[in-house]
């Protein structure tokens, strides 16, 4: 050290000499433990794994998986994040909308936009973010909100966006099915009490015990 100062002039191995002309040992988050330039305190062969910066002390980001640059960029990116430029760490989180799969991708990221891999069950659209129609069985559709198959109540029609269409209201609902679309017309299986017609829209009110299809009063 100087005489005069009592400051060093330089450092033993293991340590640098910082700004206030004192040592500071090397980080042991270097790759090679403590081993740094004497001058800057620079980790002489990068980061251990987990840990950033010049000189190491810093940890990654948590989206990252195992190492990242000195500047902190994930190499990798952990389940549940995927790559992207528009992050300083270059991983961003998938929507929690995204089926949580335990091999593929969550999500990824095309075009700028942002698509999970997978829908979890009653949910559909590029990030799953939109509820199948009330409509589908089970509440499945496709990835476009296409139900494979129509509920209870609700019948197949090419016209519908989710291609299942409401039963009219005054169709009885113990038949399967409880209505059917033929020839462009809705047909229920059976009407509920006092109404009659092909789509049980018309009421026999004046029937006490109803009527039949064509509106005619049982006895």
């Amino acid at each position: 050290c100087n005489h005069n100062s009592g400051l060093c002039d330089s450092c033993s191995n293991g340590f640098y000499l910082n700004d206030n002309n004192t040592c500071s040992q090397c980080s042991p988050h270097c790759s090679t433990p403590y081993l740094c330039d004497p001058n800057t305190g620079f980790c002489l062969n990068g980061c251990s794994e987990g840990f950033t910066g010049d000189k190491c002390f810093e940890l990654c980001p948590d989206e990252c998986e195992g190492t990242c640059t000195t500047q902190g960029i994930c190499f990798n990116c952990k389940k549940g994040y995927y790559k992207t430029d528009k992050t300083d760490s270059h991983c961003a989180k998938c929507p929690d909308t995204c089926l949580q799969s335990q091999n593929d991708d969550i999500c990824y990221e095309l075009d700028d936009e942002v698509y999970c891999s997978q829908c979890s069950q009653g949910y559909f659209g590029k990030t799953c973010d939109q509820l199948c129609d009330e409509g589908c069985e089970a509440q499945i559709c496709s990835r476009d909100g296409i139900c494979e198959d129509c509920t209870r109540g609700y019948y197949m029609d090419s016209e519908s966006t989710s291609r299942c269409s409401k039963c009219p209201e005054n169709c009885a609902t113990s038949t399967v099915p409880v209505c059917e679309l033929s020839d462009g017309e809705i047909s229920c299986a059976e009407c509920n009490f006092q109404f009659f017609g092909k789509n049980c829209s018309q009421s026999c009110l004046n029937c006490p015990n109803g009527c039949n299809r064509a509106g005619a009063c049982n006895s």
